[in-house]
């Protein structure tokens, strides 16, 4: 079995300065030295030809001369410069040369990375927070989908060969030293006779899966296994799986005891995913990094605050979590056990039913036991519902229904009262919310209310879900919804006046129903006080439509300290950047989001519009092609049939413009915004103005932002734009 490690940073001695000269290949300028290692050592260098600063891996000469070990050296050196060529992915070193110097010694050219290992941040620096844990691992595992999709498995993935660079706005991970890969056979791409064989003890113990320490067959699973042990490492600081030596490492490894996951995360989706990951059976393992990446989209640690973890802790620490709570919330915080809750006498008949609504349970109203999840109730609404409130133009569209939607039906919950569970509903709203999801959280809030009609929580989440089917055009009527969410939250009100949900839902009202932005910044600021997340929406919907810009930027940075979803926070602050025509700034923040969450169809589609105000329509169409097909929505046909009018594909555009068309034909509700932004790009200036007096009189978003909104810019020297953005109070 080989352990391997880190090498050592030492300088090179004399002798080898000399065979090198200095310069390798006569191509590449030696700066400095790396680090050092039995198999090799790794230069900082410059190429010559270009100034580019590179990494310069050299096999050791003396290496070369032993004739019994050249052959299987050489071989190995080969071997991890083909499988570094074979991939090709944003978080993993990429090969830009290899070679032989005059002594016979190979060498190969990587990608200089500047930064540290994660091993180092770890040791110096202490444990990661759970979002940044999250950002840097779901990139690593993004990059191991990418291998394991050649048959690569990499089979030593620990924190020393993870670097973390420090470019940029924030951290990003790289994947390095893919020497001892192997490879599933029958995989495509790669000649698995030429790599190690995937039944080799090659690894480090602390982070090997049973399998591979019992030489069987190496799978994906293995590295997934290795990938959860890092990221409880990221959590704690400290490796997960410990021993006096590596002989009691690997006895734990193969022993029946599972791995310990923190007791912090007790309660939390997250804990399943890295108990399943770091299942000891195979069987139980996720098969594969995709498998990983969906469950993680129901975690709720991706969209609270962020949690203190620990070995020792007995329950997570919330933080961020500001505002006054009710008796239930409070007792959400301490982790009471819901039916003492429910039975005591210091619960109100609002609190009662607020117990339900805890993210990610499967309870029922009143019965089993299980524990509180450790975070604030009114957060977890709000912020399933506010993602649901991001107007297309007033702050981007979280979602829209898609142009294929069934119509919307004024329908009775198909839940018995007494087993209501929002759980699963707002952990759908909150992530990626569609026509679907908002259908079923406003069954699930009504099924609440039928229960227990005086519970403040579900009037407020209900007047909001009914604000977002509105306001995206999933019912016939805009304003007979809102005058509905207008009641719910007059209700959510009265019974609870520091409801920050309801101050929520009525500055919506206010503003797309009454068009009072006088009393809409009022009830923003009043949500605000008891929510301060809830900044981001404000700047988006109320300061940049009225050109507030300078503070605008400031709501957006109360959001980000609030500890509120990072995802979103950053899609908000690129719509602010947007409108302010600070399109660099935008591409920054909205790089944010997904790096965090690459899949997301809306931070891709938000990425295309930015591209496109930029006027590179190639890559906006490439961000609004890869958006739709993430999601098919209406609001993306839009994008994608305006990027392909101006790239001159006008058949492609008008195809998608019909599809809208037939789809409001039929239902009448694909908002008027959306077709009027796809006859902008196809130049039909007449028909864009018919589209947006529409979209005034059915009082949706769009209209509200029309003259902050780059892609309409054309418009402002037409007489017909004044008089419409002055009846939209603009």
């Amino acid at each position: 079995m080989q352990e391997t490690t880190d090498p050592a940073p030492e300088s090179p001695t004399s002798s080898e300065e000399e065979s090198v000269e200095c310069i390798i290949d006569g191509r590449y300028e030696v700066l400095s030295v790396i680090g050092e290692g039995g198999f090799g050592i790794v230069y900082k260098a410059r190429q010559i030809s270009t100034g580019q600063i590179v990494a310069v891996k050299l096999l050791h000469a003396d290496l070369m001369e032993d004739e019994v070990y050249a052959v299987e050296y050489a071989a190995r050196f080969e071997r991890e410069m083909q499988v570094i060529g074979q991939l090709k992915h944003p978080n993993i070193v990429r090969l830009i040369d290899k070679g032989r110097v005059d002594s016979g010694a190979l060498f190969m050219v990587l990608e200089y990375i500047e930064g540290r290992s994660l091993y180092d941040v770890l040791t110096k620096d202490g444990k990661l927070s759970v979002a940044e844990t999250i950002h840097l691992t779901t990139q690593v595992l993004d990059a191991l989908q990418a291998a394991h999709e050649l048959g690569i498995v990499h089979r030593d993935l620990k924190p020393h060969n993870i670097m973390l660079t420090s470019t940029g706005y924030r951290r990003n991970a790289m994947v390095l030293d893919f020497g001892i890969a192997g490879v599933v056979e029958g995989a495509r791409g790669v000649d698995y006779r030429t790599l190690t064989k995937a039944s080799e003890i090659r690894g480090t113990p602390s982070y090997m899966a049973p399998e591979q320490l019992r030489a069987k067959t190496l799978t994906p699973q293995s590295d997934l296994y290795a990938w959860g042990l890092v990221f409880l490492e990221c959590l704690t600081g400290k490796p997960i799986v410990q021993g006096e030596s590596p002989f009691d490492v690997a006895l734990t490894q193969v022993g029946d005891d599972p791995v310990p996951i923190p007791a912090g995360l007790f309660g939390d989706d997250l804990h399943e995913v890295l108990r399943r990951t770091t299942a000891k059976p195979l069987e139980e393992r996720y098969k594969n990094a995709s498998e990983i990446f969906k469950a993680m989209d129901t975690c709720r640690s991706l969209i609270l605050p962020a949690v203190e973890v620990d070995l020792d802790d007995e329950e997570p620490k919330p933080k961020n979590v500001s505002g006054d709570l009710s008796t239930a919330e409070t007792a959400i915080l301490n982790n009471v056990d819901i039916d003492d809750l429910i039975t005591s006498k210091r619960a109100g008949a609002g609190d009662t039913a607020a117990i339900s609504l805890m993210d990610g349970q499967q309870s029922t109203l009143r019965g089993g036991t299980p524990k509180a999840k450790p975070t604030s109730l009114v957060f977890t609404i709000a912020l399933a519902a506010v993602m649901l409130v991001v107007g297309l133009f007033g702050g981007w569209v979280a979602a829209t229904r898609s142009a294929k939607a069934p119509p919307v039906a004024d329908v009775e919950p198909q839940v018995e009262p007494q087993q209501v569970d929002l759980g699963e509903a707002l952990r759908y709203a909150a992530m990626e919310p569609t026509y679907d999801s908002t259908t079923r959280t406003i069954e699930l809030f009504e099924g609440v209310i039928k229960v227990e009609p005086n519970s403040a929580q579900a009037h407020a989440g209900l007047a909001l879900a009914l604000v977002t089917r509105a306001l995206y055009g999933w019912v016939g009527d805009a304003s007979v919804e809102l005058k509905r969410a207008k009641e719910q939250a007059q209700r959510a009100l009265e019974l609870d006046k520091e409801s920050a949900v309801g101050h929520l839902a009525m500055a919506f009202v206010h503003l797309y129903l009454e068009r009072d932005w006088i009393t809409a910044e009022a009830s923003f600021r009043e949500a605000i006080k008891r929510q301060p997340g809830f900044a981001a929406e404000f700047a988006v919907h109320v300061l940049c439509p009225k050109k507030r810009f300078e503070e605008a930027a400031t709501e957006i940075e109360k959001a980000k300290a609030s500890g509120r979803d990072p995802v979103m926070v950053a899609i908000l602050a690129a719509q602010t950047a947007y409108y302010s025509r600070k399109h660099a700034d935008a591409l920054i923040a909205v790089q944010i989001a997904l790096d965090l969450r690459p899949d997301s169809y809306l931070a891709n589609y938000t990425a295309g519009r930015i591209h496109a105000a930029r006027g590179d329509l190639t890559q906006a169409q490439s961000s609004f092609q890869l958006a739709r097909k993430l999601q098919d929505e209406s609001v993306v046909v839009s994008a994608l049939a305006f990027a392909e009018a101006k790239l001159g594909n006008k058949e492609q555009a008008e195809a998608l413009l019909a599809l809208l068309k037939a789809s409001d034909a039929v239902d009448g509700r694909v908002l008027p915004e959306y077709i009027a932004l796809a006859e902008m790009g196809l130049g039909n200036t007449d028909e864009v103005f018919i589209w947006l007096e529409k979209s005034f009189e059915q009082k949706t978003p769009g209209i509200t932002s029309v003259d902050v909104e780059p892609l309409f810019e054309p418009l402002h020297s037409d007489p017909r734009f004044g008089p419409l953005t002055t009846k939209a109070g603009l």
